[in-house]
Order: structure tokens, then sequence, then C-alpha cells
């Protein structure tokens, strides 16, 4: 048993000498062959680089889709014969069954009622003009009858006139509206609430007249929004009667009146801005100055002067269902004492 052991481990030392032997011999052969990381060589050689040369084919994509070849046309022109050919249609027919009212220039009315009262009344005007209109207007009643009570009893003479004119006239062009008109009033009565016939009819007439003209521009600029204006203006002139005795030539009325008004506004977006500037005047007188004619006529002469002034603002929203304006009124009151008055608006 001893022997065999011996023998085995004899056996076990001979193959490990002889692995030991082989891996020796292997890294000898290894390391034989090797050599270091970094090799410098040293020469002299003739190197040839080839020449350069250009391409002259312009870039192109290469696809299966074939792009369509642009149409190139001669630049001279080719002048073909045309001809036109007209179809005759039937002439239209207008039914004149229902003509359209004929547009008369002027009215008049004429009538009288009881008592001997006439009345009369005439209007014309141009018809049929784009730019221009002119007109006229007179109007007249008056009356001879005379005014009793219920126990027919006459009163003084009660007859009476009245009598109005007026011409009047408008231009409208693209750019400004021109406007103006001239009238006279004449109003003749009898002061006859009096129970006694026998007064004469001069005693107790009266008779008031007005002579006045009225003129108003308006420039149209064409733009809201931009600065638009009018100017308006007037003057009118009444006096009555003067008493039948020469010496009271002076105890008569007369007052004048006169007014001028400017407006300018401009728009911007659903706002309006405003301004009103005007000038009024009247200048009345009866008689003299600090005189006494009768317990009840004392003479009066004054001038009244009155500015204003009147800025503003006017909104609208929801499609013009809410409106709201707010502004001052500035007015300055010149007669006797001068007053200055301020007033708000608000709507």
């Amino acid at each position: 048993m001893r022997q065999k052991k011996i023998k085995k481990l004899k056996l076990k030392v001979s193959k490990m000498r002889t692995i030991g032997t082989i891996c020796t011999f292997t890294l000898v052969a290894l390391q034989a062959f090797a050599q270091p990381a970094d090799v410098t060589v040293e020469g002299k050689g003739n190197r040839e680089i080839e020449s350069a040369f250009r391409i002259t084919e312009t870039p192109k994509i290469i696809d299966t889709v074939k792009a369509t070849p642009v149409a190139s046309y001669p630049m001279l022109v080719y002048q073909g014969m045309t001809k036109i050919y007209l179809d005759t249609i039937e002439a239209a027919t207008v039914e004149t069954t229902e003509k359209l009212k004929q547009l008369y220039p002027f009215y008049a009315k004429i009538g009288i009622g009881s008592v001997i009262m006439p009345l009369g009344e005439l209007y014309y005007n141009s018809t049929r003009s784009r730019s221009n209109v002119l007109g006229a207007h007179v109007k007249h009643v008056s009356s001879f009858g005379d005014v009793k009570d219920r126990n027919k009893v006459t009163y003084a003479p009660a007859g009476f006139d009245r009598t109005e004119v007026k011409l009047f006239g408008k231009v409208n062009e693209s750019n400004y509206n021109l406007s103006g008109d001239l009238y006279y009033k004449n109003d003749g009565f009898h002061y006859y609430g009096i129970p006694v016939d026998s007064i004469s009819a001069d005693s107790i007439a009266q008779r008031i007249q007005q002579i006045g003209a009225n003129g108003e521009f308006i420039g149209n600029r064409g733009d809201t929004s931009m600065l638009n204006y009018k100017i308006a203006t007037g003057y009118t002139y009444l006096f009555t009667k003067k008493p039948i005795v020469d010496s009271l030539s002076d105890w008569k009325t007369q007052e004048h009146q006169f007014y001028f008004k400017t407006k300018g506004w401009y728009n911007y977006k659903s706002e309006s801005f405003y301004a009103n500037l005007g000038v009024r005047y009247n200048g009345y007188k009866f008689g003299i100055k600090d005189s006494v004619l009768t317990p009840i006529d004392s003479g009066i002469v004054r001038n009244n002067t009155i500015i204003d002034f009147h800025p503003g603002v006017l909104t609208q929203r929801f499609n013009d269902r809410l409106k709201v304006e707010i502004g001052v009124l500035l007015s300055i009151d010149i007669n006797q004492k001068t007053k200055a008055y301020v007033i708000r608006k608000l709507n």
C-alpha cells in the first residue's frame, strides 16, 4: 500500500514538472517575438501628388421622379385673326300703366271764413336740382268783422291781419352745405276789449313788424374722424307802430336780436368730442330812458349779451343701446350786472 501511494505521488510530481516546463517555454517564445509600443523609422523617399481638377457639372438630385421641362417661347409675337359675332336680342318692354305722380313746384290755399275772414297761402320751391334749392312761402289771414258778446253788444273795432313772407335757399355740395332765409312778419290788430263801438279804430290800432335773416354753413370734411364744424348766425329787428301824436313818436318799441353759434366735433372710435360756442345779443328800447309817460308806461332801454361755452363728450356702447353724455355749460350774462353760471350735464 505504501509503495502504491509513493508511486502515485511521483506521477503527480512528474506531471507538474511537465506543465511548468511548457509554460516556461511559452513565455520565453512570446518574449522573443514581442517589440516595443513606439517605433521610430527614419528614411528618405519621393512622394507624388495627383493633379487637382474642377468639376464642371452642376449638382442635381438623382431621383426616380423626372422634373417637367419648362417650356420656352420665342420672343416674337404672333397675332391671330379674331372674329366677333353679335347676337341680336329682343327690345325690352316697360309697363306704362302706372305712372308716377307729376311733381308740382308749388301749392296754394285760398279760403274765407265767417265774419269776413279771408285766408291765403302760397308755397313755391325749385325742383329736380342736385345742389340748389330755392323757394318762397307766403301766408295771410285777416278779419274785418265785429265782435259781440252774448247780449249782442258790439265791441270796439276788432279787425286784424297777419302776413308772413319767407324766402329761403340752400346749396348742397360734397364738401359744404350753405343755407339761409330772409323773412318778414306783419301783425296788425286792435285793442278791442271795450264794449263801445263808437271808438275810432285808429286810436286803438297797433302793428308789430319783424324783419330778419338766418344763415348756416356746415363744413363736410368727408371723414367723421376729422374735425368737422358748423357756423350759424341770424338777426331780427322788431318794431311797433308809433303813437298818433307826433310828440310821442319816441314812445314805440324797438328790439334788436343777434346771435352767432359755432360747433366743432371730432369722432374717435365710439366717442364723439364736441364744443359749442355762442354769443347772443338783445337790445330793447321803449320810449325814453328814465322817463314816465303814464303811471303804467315808463321808458326802458336795456342791452343784454350772453356768451355760452359748452364742451362735452358722447359715448355709445352695445350697438348704440347705451349712450352716455358728459359735459359742462359755462354761461356769462352781461346785463346791468355781469353774472357767470356753471351747469354740469350728465345724460
